[in-house]
């Protein structure tokens, strides 16, 4: 072939159509399945290095593969790499950066693209594979430093969530909607709250077990104004609340206390409620007097 030679459209057509007609027939490449030698390589690598695409020969691969591939999947989706392969591209691209250069133009190629998992659920086989890939995985403390300063970044120069100031009803359909609160619900009922018990809840529980009572801290109950019981003695179906002098003060709370207490006797439990000052004067045997008086009653 001369160098730097150019063929006419014309010429470009019967040489793809004559291709396409030995393949339709049979014909396999010579070439196909043979390895290349690195020395072969290193002058295959040589001869293109530095060798730009024109813009003209890049928006004619583009059209020419959109013409192909149009409503049509790509012919390696769903084929796998051999691991040979997989590693040695991994281990190509260890320790690879990409120029801020690239970065902006891979910035542009993706904007305003949906994200390949945009409407699946996660019992789709391809959200299953991906999550179990990272199951387990925990992230270096480098990248989420980086992740936080560039969320401080955003903030700082006046970015704003569009989420701000919805509610669930505006983002998603009433059926998503109903489902989110479900799960909130749930996830509320199993997590503890608070954290750490209070010293009056404390010197409650002591008594319970030298008294050999079994109990449950901040049991849930379910209840149309839910919430976790201080304890719950299951053999008495008996739930204690311990009042602090300062939170059991206010009257909007002494309101809710009241309608919670008439709301778990209507369900069958037993309440007794302790005031922190009665508490603080009561000793094991005065406890064990209040809790069987209470379930004889």
């Amino acid at each position: 072939m001369i160098k730097n030679s150019h063929l006419s459209e014309k010429s470009k057509r019967k040489l793809s159509e004559t291709w396409k007609q030995k393949y339709r027939n049979g014909y396999t490449n010579p070439n196909f399945g043979r390895k290349v030698s690195e020395e072969q390589k290193l002058k295959q690598s040589n001869a293109l290095k530095g060798r730009k695409i024109s813009k003209e020969s890049i928006e004619k691969m583009i059209k020419t593969r959109k013409e192909r591939y149009e409503g049509k999947p790509s012919p390696l989706l769903g084929r796998p790499r051999p691991e040979e392969v997989r590693k040695r591209i991994s281990k190509k691209h260890k320790g690879m950066k990409h120029t801020e250069e690239t970065k902006k133009k891979m910035s542009r190629l993706f904007k305003g693209r949906p994200a390949w998992n945009k409407g699946l659920t996660k019992s789709d086989l391809r959200v299953a594979k991906y999550s179990s890939k990272l199951e387990g995985k925990k992230r270096p403390e480098e990248t989420n430093i980086k992740i936080k300063e560039s969320w401080l970044k955003k903030v700082k120069s006046g970015w704003t969530s569009p989420m701000k100031g919805k509610t669930l009803e505006e983002i998603y359909s009433l059926e998503k909607v109903k489902e989110i609160k479900e799960k909130i619900r749930k996830g509320r009922a199993e997590q503890l709250i608070p954290v750490k018990d209070t010293s009056i809840e404390k010197k409650i529980q002591s008594f319970c077990k030298e008294l050999s009572i079994s109990f449950i801290s901040h049991k849930f109950i379910n209840i149309p104004h839910c919430y976790q019981c201080d304890l719950f003695l299951p053999d008495h179906n008996l739930i204690i609340e311990c009042d602090g002098y300062y939170w059991h003060s206010f009257p909007e709370v002494i309101e809710r206390d009241t309608i919670r207490t008439k709301e778990m006797i209507e369900l069958g439990y037993k309440v007794l409620r302790l005031p922190e000052e009665e508490i603080e004067k009561l000793d094991k045997q005065k406890f064990k007097d209040l809790v069987f008086k209470e379930v004889l009653s």
